[in-house]
């Protein structure tokens, strides 16, 4: 255990402003102290007499006034069968920000520390409470924004992916273990230096689970479903209509959305980030190039892209040169305007589409001023969501993140370069060098081999007070 956490941490765990209820968490060696130092407890005794896991009430008053600040409740949890494994108080109060911080004030005073983003989630897993894994799904539940990734993050807290990783592990760990016996005992042990099939069988394990992390970055961030096409035919006007709200302007003036616009929807219980974009068209003018530029960006990264096209004028060289940023995609062709007089066929479309090398295009006819067609299209849109989330060979609640994905692909380099050589019959210390690398990159994912760099960029992107 470091220096660090035999500090006594304190937060407000509720987010800031007013509400009902708010919540104050004490963790550390000092934490019954410190905590019974403002709080008096309505049967008399203090809080170090009080049992642990008992909802009881309390009096929160300052001590160099005794002035009192609230009436709540608290609960103790010893250590080490709490969440951080220390000592923890939890004060349940009124939920003004201003009574808050005056109650968390009085802690620092009398010798807490205040806790640094997720520092609270750090101490469970440096005091073994939960893995790597389980710690980074804390802050996915958190930050999920729809129903499915909330039920991919509630499977990684269970520990889905830590076994998974785990079994691996396992596996690699003995394969290991054998190759440095007959390394360091060589005739005298009747073991064999593993085969092929094993270490191929074990990348084939990596390999698939980096293959799940779109999946994951899906669940966890969103799908980017992009509006994009010429100036002036409807993308405004569709995300509106879409998101049954104001919230793109729309004038008949080509060239009003100049920056990309986000809002997110949810479609098959999974969070859409629809983006509209700046027509793609030539622009000499700097405000609208730089919309253009983003625009092209926002499309390179889109997971979906509709094609947003005016059925009710002739195909303009614009046309071609934004389908010219399609080229192997798969889009969704919105031909907006059906409420109109129609004057371009679908034939000229797919033409168009054709010498731009653009993949299976799917058709909908709509209107974003009437409505008609919207239907058609949030259900391609949601056939779209499927498609990218169907995978037979993934196990529910395994989906790996970026810094997941990066340790495995060093991982399964390192299994490669074993296969090359016990291909090659190469020396057994440098085929055990090479397990050896993939042993650690996995070590990374679970935190049994982890650097404080690691831990301090994990961690950091968790809320004060978790």
């Amino acid at each position: 255990m470091s220096a660090e956490t035999h500090r006594t941490i304190a937060a407000i765990a509720t987010p800031p402003g007013s509400g009902a209820l708010g919540i104050i968490r004490v963790s550390g060696p000092a934490a019954l102290a410190i905590a019974g130092g403002i709080v008096c407890v309505s049967a008399g005794d203090g809080l170090g007499g009080r049992p642990s896991r008992k909802l009881f009430s309390i009096r929160v008053h300052d001590p160099a006034t005794s002035r009192t600040l609230d009436h709540g409740q608290a609960v103790i949890m010893r250590a080490p069968s709490s969440s951080t494994g220390e000592d923890v108080v939890e004060l349940y109060l009124h939920g003004g920000w201003i009574l808050l911080t005056s109650v968390l004030r009085l802690l620092l005073e009398r010798g807490a520390s205040l806790a640094e983003p997720g520092e609270f989630t750090r101490r469970a897993f440096e005091n073994g409470k939960i893995g790597l894994t389980q710690a980074e799904a804390v802050n996915d539940l958190i930050l999920a924004t729809s129903e499915r990734g909330l039920v991919e993050a509630s499977r990684q807290i269970d520990g889905s992916m830590h076994r998974r990783i785990d079994r691996l592990t396992q596996r690699l760990a003995d394969l290991v273990s054998g190759l440095e016996a007959a390394i360091e005992f060589g005739e005298d042990v009747d073991i064999d230096a593993p085969s092929l099939g094993e270490v191929s069988d074990l990348l084939n394990g990596i390999e698939r689970l980096v293959s799940s992390y779109e999946i994951g970055r899906i669940l966890r961030e969103g799908m980017r479903v992009v509006l994009a096409g010429r100036p002036n035919v409807g993308k405004s006007s569709l995300m509106n209509a879409l998101l049954g709200t104001e919230r793109a302007i729309v004038t008949p003036v080509p060239g009003t959305t100049r920056d990309i616009l986000e809002e997110s929807l949810a479609i098959e219980g999974v969070a859409v980030r629809l983006i509209d974009t700046a027509g793609l068209a030539a622009s000499s003018e700097p405000a609208e190039a730089a919309g253009i530029r983003r625009a092209e960006e926002a499309l390179a990264a889109a997971d979906v892209t509709v094609w947003v096209m005016d059925g009710s004028e002739p195909l303009r060289s614009e046309d071609a040169k934004a389908a010219a940023l399609l080229t192997g995609r798969d889009p969704i062709v919105a031909v907006n305007k059906s409420d109109l007089p129609p004057r371009v066929s679908r034939e000229e479309i797919v033409r168009l589409l054709a010498a731009g090398d653009i993949g299976d295009a799917t058709f909908v006819s709509l209107s974003a001023a009437s409505g008609d067609g919207l239907g058609r299209l949030r259900d391609r849109m949601a056939e779209k969501v499927r498609q990218a989330l169907a995978s037979p060979s993934r196990e529910p609640g395994v989906s790996v993140n970026l810094r997941q994905k990066e340790a495995l692909q060093r991982a399964g380099s390192a299994l490669r370069l074993a296969l090359g050589t016990a291909e090659a019959n190469g020396p057994l210390d440098c085929l055990l060098l090479d397990l050896r690398q993939a042993l650690d990159a996995l070590g990374e994912i679970t935190g049994r081999v982890c650097r404080e760099d690691i831990l301090g960029r994990i961690f950091s992107r968790f809320c004060v007070g978790k």
